[in-house]
């Protein structure tokens, strides 16, 4: 066999098995590939295998204690019909390749290096995947209180970070624990969940709602793990990783592919994965959606080293347009000259370029700017080693880069390209009738997917220890390569549910926090994606600032793109309209050209007969709801507030409250009310008159906590699964929203003796709502049935109405025109049972 410092593999004319450390089980993948030898611009094809090295290879630790090596993964058992010994085969293999991978960390310091500013030390991650175990296990109750290892290393190492904006620091200090300690409970608990596996009887099927669903869960966050963990390795200095025994980097610069645009026809695609299937998947993969997708046209490949140095080499990372969005975020931008970015992460300009990774004292391992270097001059940063660039393999690129790329070369050939949406990408992978594509015979059943079948049709699951070149695969049907592995693939699309998404209640927190908008779909796994990771039902998120083993490939939909610019122009107008109305106060009315704002205020405030120093609408609801508490607040009150926009009523509530929960179901304003949650401002513009604008600021008040404040993108009547509040806030929405739930819903949120707030307009309009639903605002049988005095009739069966306040609603919408209104406050506190 070859070793595994050989650079060269052979390729074989016959089926062959892979050998691994688990002999000849009968679930493991055939790896096979096109017949041509390497040299020889070989590509992978159905029918013939890769030999790869015997994987009964060890190691010794840092204690001289030998431990298995491996570098393969298994196929995940079927959970419909699976065995203890399947169960156990795949844990160990599971548990062996993270062993292997922290095999190279060359000494016990490195383990204490922070490789990426925000992220935990790598001790951390160590002994973070062992931990899980344990918790979960726990709460579906196979592992008792007394079986714990360690519950202060399962406290410890419980938590990680979601890293926030790319400036942010963690800088709070853990006594951490030696190697030696971690590496010994790993042991501990790589013993104890043999012992639950073998005590269990399996009888049927593992579930999600299965006790072992437990044990399955923590492989697949051991594989998430493995991943990620690989990406900080990489950031390391290459002085402080040796390369695992059989580990193999794949063939490089094989070829030149052209890469070129291929036509998708206009189809269907269902997403979510059947709860029936199986094998595990996280919460945010189950649900069902049926969509039409419209024709496009895709580059058949991932966009390679090669096409991203155009960019690079035109200065495209000093380029301020490329950086900033259509609707003017530029988030991007100011992570690029944060960073000082020149070329993606993994590229090594050689020329005097100073190692900034691994070094707490550099702030997120800003690029020194010191080695700009030509074609010839960069190198790239492989797993452990730093070696010549492979131009054929893919770019790999955070999504501000890719986004960047798009704009960029949009420019150059005249053609509106973008990443494609995730229904986009499930056309392009052409995979049975959830794509949209007749059904292989080969592919029937659970062989739906790939983690089910033989052969794996592209680079997945560790094939090689390294991005292979673009053309190296065979496509799809519908002419596409690389859409299995490689590298992830970022799309268009925000985080979000599926429509029927359920939470685990062993992981409640897996994907919710993240429908943020901050976070971005990838699809397709990496060349280290193993089980559940290399499932074609997997869909994970990152920020948009993230590295991570993920490159991109565009699209071209010009009827659609004409749409999108429409629509974003649209929205941006709507959002720069709610920051205003939220925000802007009294610097909305100073004086500006002929007339003032205070000559306008002055001439509406006799119709309201309010001093001069009224506040914003919102912040005035707040104000309301806090004084109708008298002289004190209780500091333990929790409200929600179903219609927050950008989130102005909540953050004054914070002043008071313990803890504030805005809800929004319009998505953009939604991710308004973050951006302000995260920043504390968020920058604007104010329409003058046409198309003229004035920069404008939204600015929140530096008293205010915003850690107490959280925001879901919801909709109304979906809300009772968060449970009861103090105060429940209606904050004009009631004409606005077709489900005439949102009441019930509403009034069900409150919890014993709280207040309902009801605040609104009553601007009925049946273009809005069907008026089978209006509240009121209605004749019947010849009598007016006003609002108000409806909802006062309504209420007082369960609630005491107090006070009624009418509060002016000034809306600015140009320098010159203004429109005026009077919103209705209705203040219901709930009667004692």
């Amino acid at each position: 066999m070859a070793s595994s410092s050989e650079k060269t593999v052979s390729a074989l004319c016959t089926p062959h098995q892979k050998e691994t450390d688990l002999g000849g089980s009968s679930f493991l993948y055939d790896y096979h590939f096109r017949p041509e030898s390497f040299h020889n611009c070989a590509r992978p094809q159905l029918g013939c295998a890769l030999q790869v090295p015997n994987s009964d290879a060890s190691f010794v630790d840092f204690y001289g204690n030998k431990h298995k090596a491996t570098v393969r993964c298994v196929k995940p058992p079927n959970l419909r019909q699976t065995t203890k010994e399947e169960l156990v085969a795949y844990f160990q293999n599971t548990y062996a390749l993270y062993d292997t991978l922290f095999y190279a960390l060359k000494s016990e310091e490195v383990y204490y290096m922070i490789p990426d500013r925000l992220r935990r030390p790598l001790i951390f991650y160590y002994g973070h995947t062992s931990v899980l175990y344990v918790n979960k296990m726990s709460l579906a109750k196979l592992i008792s209180p007394e079986e714990r290892p360690n519950p202060h290393f399962e406290k410890l190492l419980e938590t990680g970070v979601d890293e926030m904006s790319w400036d942010d620091m963690d800088n709070d200090k853990f006594n951490w624990p030696s190697v030696r300690e971690v590496s010994a409970y790993r042991k501990e608990v790589h013993d104890l969940i043999l012992r639950v596996i073998n005590r269990q009887e399996i009888n049927g099927p593992i579930t999600w709602e299965h006790p072992l669903w437990s044990l399955v869960m923590g492989t697949e966050h051991d594989h998430i793990h493995l991943e990620t963990s690989s990406v900080l390795f990489r950031q390391l200095p290459v002085s402080v990783v040796q390369k695992p025994p059989l580990w193999t980097y794949a063939p490089m610069n094989l070829s030149t592919p052209v890469n070129e645009l291929v036509q998708v026809p206009k189809g269907k695609v269902t997403l979510g994965k059947p709860k029936e299937f199986p094998f595990f998947g996280w919460d945010n993969e189950y649900g069902h959606e049926e969509k039409t997708v419209e024709a496009f046209r895709g580059t058949k490949f991932l966009i390679s080293n090669k096409e991203f140095l155009g960019f690079v080499e035109a200065g495209g990372y000093s380029i301020r347009k490329y950086w900033v969005s259509e609707e003017g975020d530029d988030e991007a931008w100011r992570w690029c000259t944060f960073r000082n970015a020149k070329h993606p992460s993994f590229w090594v300009a050689t020329d005097e370029m100073r190692c900034t990774c691994g070094k707490p004292d550099w702030p997120y391992q800003k690029d020194c700017s010191k080695g700009i270097a030509g074609p010839k001059g960069y190198k790239y940063r492989a797993m452990f080693d730093i070696i010549d660039m492979p131009w054929d393999w893919p770019a790999e690129v955070n999504y501000h880069e890719a986004k960047a790329y798009c704009r960029w070369k949009s420019s150059i050939d005249g053609v509106e390209y973008r990443m494609p949406t995730e229904v986009e990408y499930h056309r392009m992978r052409a995979n049975g009738p959830r794509d949209g594509y007749e059904l292989d015979p080969e592919h029937a059943g659970d062989r739906e997917d790939i983690i089910f079948r033989e052969q794996l049709p592209g680079n997945i699951s560790m094939q090689w220890g390294s991005s292979t070149p673009v053309n190296f695969y065979s496509p799809t049907k519908a002419g596409f390569y690389d859409i299995y592995g490689n590298v992830w693939e970022w799309v268009e699309d925000h985080f979000h549910a599926f429509e029927g998404f359920e939470i685990h209640h062993l992981y409640d927190d897996f994907s919710t926090p993240c429908f943020d908008s901050f976070h971005t779909i990838i699809l397709g796994g990496s060349w280290i994606s193993c089980g559940q990771e290399a499932s074609v039902f997997a869909r994970y998120h990152f920020r948009r600032h993230f590295f991570q083993h993920v490159g991109f490939r565009m699209v071209v939909n010009e009827q659609a793109t004409k749409q999108a610019a429409a629509d974003i122009k649209r929205e941006k107008k709507e959002n720069d309209q709610v920051l205003l109305s939220n925000y802007g106060d009294l610097s909305t009315f100073q004086p500006n050209a002929s007339i003032s704002g205070g000559a306008v205020w002055q001439s509406i405030q006799p119709f309201f007969s309010l001093p001069a120093g009224v506040v914003n609408v919102r912040a005035q609801v707040a104000q309301a709801i806090v004084s109708s508490f008298g002289a004190s607040v209780p500091s333990s009150l929790r409200a929600i507030e179903l219609g927050c926009q950008a989130g102005r009523t909540s953050f004054e509530l914070a002043r008071h409250f313990q803890r504030v929960v805005g809800v929004e179901n319009n998505k953009e304003f939604f991710r308004l009310s973050m951006i302000l949650k995260r920043h504390g401002k968020r920058e604007y513009k104010r329409l003058e008159e046409g198309d003229i604008t004035v920069d404008a600021l939204a600015l929140l008040p530096k008293e205010i906590d915003r850690s107490r404040v959280c925001f879901e993108n919801r909709e109304y009547h979906e809300c009772s699964v968060l449970g009861q509040f103090d105060v429940v806030i209606v904050n004009d929405i009631l004409d606005k929203v077709k489900n005439p739930e949102v009441l019930t819903t509403a009034k069900n949120l409150v919890a014993a003796g709280g207040k309902l707030v009801i605040v609104s307009g009553y601007d009925w309009n049946e273009a809005t709502v069907p008026k089978n639903n209006w509240v009121g605002g209605f004749r019947l049988n010849g009598e007016d049935m006003g609002t108000e005095a409806l909802l006062k009739k309504e209420m007082s069966k369960e609630y005491d109405c107090g006070e009624t306040l009418n509060i002016p609603l000034v809306h600015r919408i140009t320098q010159r025109k203004y429109e005026l209104s009077l919103v209705s406050l209705l203040l219901f506190s709930k009667k004692s049972a």
